[in-house]
């Protein structure tokens, strides 16, 4: 253990920018080697597999047999539900994995893509559960509602349509509320320990007060990520439907190599900024700065680093930008 070199404090919406860029930029091997370790492989078998199915679907569509049409398509959602399931699994690992090494560097410890994937594995099947049951929580609502909606319509009048209305609405809020309140499953679970309902409710019970900070920066990192993003893509896609038929396994290959690369180099900036907002929420309503000071006071003074668990959340406190 460390002393940390980092000063902890209440961030505002540049100070979490400016530190995401820091962290990605000291840590730019390890952060893009964990994700290119699992995302490069699946994108690569994606596109190799699946990708000329689709590509044949958008370029024989028009004019083509219905019948034929549908073929095409049924083949290609039974190969893309392996490919899901691998990307799932892929997902899990590497957020996890680069949520753990983004956690240790801004604490000021070691963090290498080896140890990174060492933690995750060993709570692989904790992270993986409360990733599932966020969603089962975040979404089963949604398609009952829907169903409910759906016999409203069915049985027409006004006010059917409009009671299936306002459920679809009422759906679609909870759905988006839940999503957002369990933004911190993830570090509850690889740097707290915890798992499944417990997690769940340390991340809402976390972001009570702060989803709109949350919310706010989550958009404005997926935004500037997802064009980046989309224009590498595009661009190389033009470049190589130039030299081959993009139908063609080869440029689908190619293309999902592309697309594994900006996805390791990308989707780690989502994590930094998330475990950021975890920490920034934690040293607002716990004292957390005050907790690694403490720590650091303990180490250089050579007597027992102090247990530094997690405070009673409050409730009643309002956000602070």
């Amino acid at each position: 253990m460390v002393l940390s070199t980092r000063r902890f404090r209440p961030m505002n919406f540049t100070d979490i920018l400016d530190e995401t860029f820091d962290l990605f930029k000291s840590n730019l091997v390890v952060l893009v080697g964990i994700a290119a370790a699992f995302y490069i492989p699946v994108y690569v078998l994606q596109g190799a597999v699946v990708g000329p199915m689709l590509a044949n679907i958008q370029a024989g569509s028009k004019g083509a047999p219905v019948g034929d049409t549908t073929a095409m398509l049924s083949r290609y959602m039974m190969g893309q539900m392996p490919i899901g399931i691998l990307m799932l699994l892929a997902y899990c690992v590497v957020t996890g994995a680069v949520s753990y090494a983004v956690s240790q560097r801004y604490l000021g410890e070691p963090a290498t893509i080896g140890s990174s994937y060492s933690a995750v594995f060993k709570r692989f099947g904790a992270l993986l559960g409360t990733l599932i049951l966020s969603g089962i929580v975040s979404f089963a609502p949604l398609f009952v509602i829907l169903v409910i909606s759906g016999i409203l319509f069915a049985a027409g009048g006004a006010i059917g349509i409009v009671a299936g209305v306002i459920l679809c609405i009422a759906a679609v809020v909870f759905m988006v509320m839940s999503a957002v309140r369990f933004s911190f499953v993830v570090p509850s679970v690889v740097v707290e320990g915890r798992a499944h309902s417990d997690a769940l409710r340390r991340s809402w019970n976390l972001i009570n007060g702060y989803a709109g900070k949350v919310i706010g920066t989550s958009i404005v990192v997926s935004l500037v990520v997802s064009i980046i993003a989309g224009v590498a893509t595009a661009a190389v896609g033009q470049l190589i439907g130039f030299v081959a038929p993009l139908t063609s396994v080869t440029a689908q290959t190619i293309i999902g190599l592309v697309n594994g690369v900006v996805a390791a180099f990308l989707n780690p900036i989502g994590s930094i900024v998330v475990v950021l907002l975890y920490y920034d929420v934690r040293i607002r309503k716990e004292g957390f700065d005050l907790q690694m000071l403490a720590r650091d006071l303990a180490i250089s003074s050579g007597q027992p680093v102090p247990e530094s668990e997690p405070q009673p959340v409050d409730h009643t406190e309002s956000p602070k930008y």
